[in-house]
């Protein structure tokens, strides 16, 4: 049985804003649509049912989109012991009148930290000089803010980032932030290179993500199950990675293997690093799968 210690629980995928680094492709022409709220709350049943998990995280889009929907799933979290914490750009912390109604409500349903995202990738970024008032707000919950820097062009990719969250240093080229390769002017390096998935256990993934629409993604765009047809503890005891059609060439080999073994032609290609290269590929398969990949949101 999968024993996952995060679960990053996407309530939307709507953003008002079109960051460049998006992984999931979140933006303003996304739907505005929000988790159910009996998915939700059968959802966070199950999780603090699940011994190895530590927190959840509720991320997007912008989940301030749907504000009391968010204080319903961060009061919800609380009582279940899950330390909720919740990941924002800030946009909507931006304006000082709001800003302290909207953190004394999150702080009241039991919030533990607020991630709040910056870095040059970001459309808009909170006020620095607020940051301090911020702080004051959330107590006792806590401040973490959240980074992802360019990669300077000529680095060797980072192969050892098992466990370790997207949530600072060099930003990892999938979904919309694919696009920066070439406007960065990143090296490429030769497909054979990227022979693991730096980032995932794929055996036994750290963490877990549950988009809108139910599905349950050990990465992104890598999802292994639906809460529509399977509740969250079936998911986890049932998943075997060799029967996963994309997680299992990926263990194998990483993202060189997925192609070979999908009999996709990289003989004239090159990657930025092992994300840009398991994006591109899984891509390729998206109108080839019905399982394994999706939604086609995180890849359009």
């Amino acid at each position: 049985m999968l024993a996952p210690q995060t679960i990053y629980i996407m309530l939307t995928h709507y953003c008002p804003l079109r960051c460049r680094h998006c992984m999931v492709n979140s933006g303003p022409d996304s739907k505005p649509f929000v988790m159910n709220l009996i998915m939700l709350r059968k959802l966070l049943r199950d999780i603090s049912r699940t011994p190895s998990v530590q927190r959840v995280v509720f991320t997007g889009g912008e989940p301030f989109v749907f504000y009391q929907h968010l204080r319903l799933a961060v009061q919800e979290a609380a009582l279940l012991d899950l330390s909720p914490a919740v990941w924002t750009s800030g946009l909507f912390l931006q304006d000082p009148i709001a800003c302290p109604s909207y953190i004394k409500g999150l702080v009241e349903m039991g919030l533990t930290t607020l991630i709040l995202s910056g870095g040059p990738y970001m459309e808009t970024t909170f006020p620095e000089e607020r940051l301090s008032d911020l702080q004051t707000r959330l107590y006792p919950a806590s401040l973490f803010l959240a980074s992802l820097e360019p990669k300077p062009p000529y680095d060797v990719p980072d192969f050892s980032r098992i466990g370790v969250p997207w949530i600072d240093g060099p930003v990892s080229y999938m979904g919309r932030a694919s696009k920066l390769v070439e406007t960065e002017g990143q090296t490429l390096w030769d497909p054979a290179s990227f022979d693991t998935c730096p980032h995932i256990d794929l055996t036994n993934p750290t963490a877990l993500h549950v988009d809108p629409w139910g599905n349950v993604h050990m990465c992104p765009g890598i999802p292994i199950g639906n809460l529509r047809h399977q509740s969250f503890r079936r998911i986890l005891s049932t998943f075997r990675v060799e029967s996963h059609p994309i997680a299992d060439p990926l263990k194998r080999g990483g993202p060189y293997e997925l192609a070979v073994s999908h009999g996709i032609d990289i003989s004239e290609d090159a990657y930025a690093d092992a994300c840009h290269m398991c994006y591109s590929i899984r891509k390729k398969l998206l109108h080839k799968h019905t399982l394994g990949i999706g939604p086609i949101t995180f890849y359009v």
